[in-house]
């Protein structure tokens, strides 16, 4: 990532230690992906998770907890968001988010970073990218993060993230591959499906995690422990917005998670 990027983020980025952090992982393969990298390169551990209603550990920890693709409103995350309805709104200044430090809101949302968070992971600490075609593919393909690069009006958005995070390597993998291809890969691998909690407190998926171990030639396995509710939340709600109202993040009480997931769609969760 370029230093004038990186700078802005916030300082705990280069304090992560494991006998002080541990990872809270949410449902998905973006923030699989993002734990086992932080697990990878500086022995982080998950020991929380959130499925957006309730919040799960494995132990009880005076470890401060660090967020891997979620959009909460305060304490450290890593995230890839959009997470403000305009400039002047609240924002998490924890959130090693580009979207957030760049304060990209509702109203320049096409402006926003579109690719995943472990993506963002791979920047900021330059780690080195999958070394196959198919590997890199799959990366772009976490949370559809190659669709920028084939839409004209947002094509050169999209290019100038990816030079300055300094992945131009993937932008050779843009030109030689469809969206088709993409999409081929979501399937071959599932990359859409969720991690979910049973009964037990084990979590599993039908991702293909093995498969997906040799591309990345990462630890890609859930944790084996059975994690214990300490947390209910409400339910995640959806909104629509209506363009004669004014929306605000700021002085929301008891907002615990909150995203645009589109330009006038959010979802968020309220604390109980």
């Amino acid at each position: 990532m370029q230093k004038q990027l990186r700078k802005a983020f916030p300082r705990w980025i280069d304090n992560l230690k494991q006998d002080k952090n541990v990872l809270s992982l949410s449902d998905d393969f973006d923030s699989l992906l993002g734990c086992s990298l932080l697990r990878s390169y500086f022995g982080l551990k998950i020991n929380q998770f959130y499925d957006f209603n309730k919040i799960y550990e494995i132990i009880p920890t005076n470890k401060e907890v660090i967020g891997v693709d979620q959009a909460i409103q305060y304490g450290k995350t890593f995230d890839n968001h959009v997470v403000a309805f305009n400039y002047n709104d609240y924002i998490n200044n924890e959130s090693a988010n580009i979207n957030a430090i760049l304060r990209i809101n509702r109203e320049n949302y096409t402006d926003k970073y579109c690719m995943s968070t472990a993506l963002l992971i791979y920047s900021l600490y330059n780690i080195p990218l999958p070394s196959t075609l198919e590997g890199k593919r799959v990366l772009l393909a976490i949370d559809s993060g190659y669709l920028g690069f084939y839409s004209d009006f947002f094509k050169d958005t999209y290019l100038s993230y990816i030079r300055q995070m300094e992945l131009d390597p993937l932008i050779e993998v843009l030109e030689r591959s469809t969206i088709n291809d993409f999409e081929e890969v979501k399937r071959k691998y599932h990359l859409k499906s969720k991690i979910t909690i049973n009964e037990n407190g084990i979590l599993k998926t039908d991702i293909d995690l093995s498969s997906l171990e040799g591309l990345f030639l990462l630890d890609l396995k859930l944790p084996e422990r059975p994690f214990t509710l300490v947390k209910t939340l409400n339910k995640p709600r959806k909104g629509q917005v209506n363009p004669n109202k004014k929306y605000s993040v700021k002085n929301t009480k008891n907002l615990y998670s909150f995203a645009l997931t589109k330009k006038n769609q959010y979802k968020y969760t309220m604390e109980e």
